[in-house]
């Protein structure tokens, strides 16, 4: 989602549109989006993109503000998929043991999602006494360092 009116305002001008449809651009605009779906509904309200869409995504998403999606207690922890992926690994080198070096040196880096949230510590968790444990076990802000 953009964070204000006027970066808003900014890729509604570099669209070429006016009017309604301005204010259809800006409402989408200004709701969280992902890249994807925010063209296809711009084509649905008849917006025409520009020719180079590469340039236009770069312009809406440096224009944009990250908004998390994720659900963090939904299906376990981070650690649960790092696991997984080792094993996939652990499984394509019992199959083709002549391949380590390539798939650890030679392949794409795998894409990865960096949450912006993280664990709270034990300490902030839990407590000693008779006591409900805090609510909450994943912290969303996470502080400077």
């Amino acid at each position: 989602m953009l964070p204000s009116v006027t970066k808003a305002t900014a890729i509604i001008h570099a669209l070429g549109v006016s009017g309604d449809k301005a204010d259809v651009v800006r409402g989408l605009l200004t709701a969280p989006f992902r890249p994807g779906s925010l063209i296809a509904d711009l084509t649905t309200n008849g917006v025409s993109l520009p020719k180079d869409r590469d340039a236009f995504v770069t312009l809406l998403l440096s224009s944009s503000m990250q908004q998390p999606a994720a659900q963090f207690a939904q299906n376990g922890f981070w650690s649960d998929h790092w696991a997984y992926t080792l094993d996939l690994a652990d499984n394509f080198v019992s199959v083709y043991p002549d391949e380590r070096e390539w798939l650890m040196y030679d392949t794409e880096p795998l894409p990865s999602f960096i949450a912006p949230a993280l664990v709270k510590t034990r300490t902030d968790r839990y407590q000693v006494g008779f006591q409900l444990p805090p609510i909450g076990l994943v912290q969303t802000e996470i502080p400077p360092t």
